[in-house]
């Protein structure tokens, strides 16, 4: 029946069904991009981190969790303190925005990190 009623229109029919087609190619597309991106960056994630376990938080580490991460002293550590400031230019009369991060301790490092939580 939806044939027989398309007779007159049917360009503006096929037009609408390759629209949909497309856009359900895009969608799958979108979608298999982002699952091969999540999957090389955890195939990479180490690599990436320069480390083998990374903690962060936006407070310093409570001192319960300082006794924690000073049980592993066989492990090499660094601490990093990250913020956002402005950088002047007074030459061209310019500002930017800039991520300053401070680090102690001997990073980039490596390490093969076999730790069982329970």
């Amino acid at each position: 029946m939806a044939w027989r009623d398309s007779r007159r229109n049917r360009t503006k029919l096929m037009l609408f069904i390759a629209s949909i087609v497309v856009g359900i190619a895009a969608l799958v597309a979108i979608n298999s991009f982002g699952d091969n991106l999540q999957k090389d960056i955890n195939l990479e994630s180490k690599t990436l981190l320069a480390a083998d376990l990374l903690v962060e938080g936006h407070q310093k580490a409570t001192d319960s969790l300082e006794l924690v991460f000073d049980t592993l002293h066989a492990l090499e550590r660094a601490s990093s303190l990250n913020f956002l400031t402005f950088v002047t230019f007074p030459k061209h009369n310019d500002f930017r925005l800039a991520l300053v991060k401070a680090v102690e301790g001997n990073y980039p490092f490596m390490e093969n990190l076999k730790l069982l939580l329970s």
